[in-house]
């Protein structure tokens, strides 16, 4: 009996668990949003019927422009929503992300594009990563306490990806990574104070 009741608590502790991280994303958002409630934005609502054309990966970039925007704010509740954003956007990429599971097209136009989509996504990734990585320079501590999530909601994403970057910049306290800048890939050197680390 004791051996079945172990493993009973084991299952209700990942439960558990689960559900407090959970509670903590929620939390994170709604505090961001009634942060941000009141302040305009400045872009018109997007067309949901472009959107149905574009792939998963072109509405992540298409959302990571408008947090990219929301991080220039002079407005600290502003510049947490983009952080929101940037978590929202990892876990849509995420490969057990319940959108994955569509079927793909059997045609695909492979002259379109110089990198595959597990390419694209990887230098998304690594873009998320580095707009995190430069939320943790900022004075308000909900902008930057979102960034720590945020790093954590890209590493359970993509562990493969995240776990040597953010080793790295803990041990040296730089990254140079090749992030998206618009539409073009570019090199970026990410530097972190001792505090930061």
């Amino acid at each position: 009996l004791s051996t079945i009741y172990a493993g009973h608590a084991e299952h209700l502790s990942l439960d558990i668990s689960m559900i407090v991280t959970q509670l903590a994303e929620m939390s994170s958002h709604a505090s961001a949003l009634i942060a941000a409630r009141g302040v305009e934005s400045a872009d018109p609502e997007p067309d949901s019927n472009a959107d149905s054309c574009k792939t998963q990966l072109e509405k992540s970039i298409g959302k990571l422009s408008k947090a990219e925007e929301d991080l220039r704010s002079t407005q600290p509740p502003i510049r947490a929503r983009g952080i929101v954003s940037i978590r929202h956007i990892a876990r849509s990429l995420e490969p057990n992300h319940h959108e994955r599971q569509t079927r793909r097209p059997l045609v695909v136009d492979v002259g379109s594009t110089l990198l595959s989509t597990r390419e694209e996504a990887s230098l998304l990734v690594r873009t998320l990563a580095k707009l995190c990585l430069e939320s943790l320079a900022d004075d308000e501590s909900y902008v930057y306490l979102a960034g720590i999530q945020s790093l954590v909601a890209i590493g359970d994403a993509f562990p493969a990806e995240m776990m040597p970057l953010i080793g790295q910049a803990v041990a040296k306290g730089e990254i140079y990574l090749d992030v998206l800048s618009g539409t073009v890939q570019a090199p970026v050197n990410v530097s972190l104070t001792p505090e930061q680390r």
